[in-house]
């Protein structure tokens, strides 16, 4: 998505979320805002305003946007995530950083690289009680074990498993002192998705990728139709199988 506007060099899906990624919440409401006059029926750059004024503390415009992304999509999962965080903290109160932490999505998780970053449905998860109180966005480590590696919160509760291809390859990344980063990328009640981000590449695969690439990959950078197509996932939230409360 590119913003023509006359006052300045265009406006992009990437600066705005660029600006996300380096905190600096003034700027990604600004250039959100220029995106909006554009595509004033875009989810992602609705979900991406509300998150930027709740970081902000700006509650009042956050439920704004957000409620504005609820009437374009009922069923939009980001939107409403961060809307009942938002009616958890009540009128008046002044937003507590812990308190918006379940609110908080990485913006790395909405950058895929090619041969950088691979999406993996987790094997053998956790009981439903477990997986459905961890959110996409959610940061989580790898722990290699014997034959594979687990995936396991910060409290080294276990989630689920790689994929046994997947952990073999990572296992030897590993031992070659490549470094990761891993997101919940979705959560249901029986099933988990990660995304694994390769974040540094020691001397035996400096000129390695950990991913080989694969045709059907698609960048989130793209042109696209703002009344057609369907909203890209945002750093301000998850995919449209995000994580439910449902118990078992």
């Amino acid at each position: 998505m590119t913003d023509s506007a006359s006052d300045g060099d265009p406006v992009t899906d990437e600066q705005a979320i660029r600006a996300a990624l380096e905190h600096n919440w003034d700027l990604a409401i600004s250039l959100n805002l220029k995106l909006l006059s554009h595509y004033k029926d875009s989810a992602d750059v609705l979900n991406r305003l509300g998150f930027a004024y709740l970081k902000t503390g700006n509650l009042k415009d956050a439920k704004k946007y957000l409620n504005k992304v609820r009437l374009i999509d009922p069923y939009n999962l980001i939107a409403t995530k961060n809307l009942a965080k938002l009616e958890s903290i009540g009128e008046g109160e002044a937003p507590n950083p812990d308190s918006l932490q379940a609110a908080h999505v990485s913006p790395l998780l909405f950058i895929e690289d090619p041969g950088r970053t691979k999406v993996a449905q987790c094997v053998n998860t956790a009981p439903a009680s477990i997986i459905s109180s961890v959110h996409c966005g959610q940061e989580v480590y790898l722990k290699v074990r014997n034959h594979s590696i687990e995936i396991r919160d910060a409290h080294q509760r276990y989630l689920g498993a790689l994929p046994d291809d997947l952990s073999f390859k990572l296992m030897k990344l590993l031992e070659g002192k490549n470094t990761y980063m891993v997101f919940i990328k979705s959560a249901e009640k029986n099933a988990l998705t990660v995304l694994v981000r390769e974040m540094t590449r020691g001397k035996k695969f400096a000129n390695q990728p950990s991913f080989i690439s694969t045709t059907s990959y698609q960048p989130y950078y793209r042109e696209r139709q703002p009344e057609s197509d369907k909203p890209d996932v945002t750093p301000t939230g998850e995919s449209d199988t995000e994580g439910r409360s449902d118990n078992e």
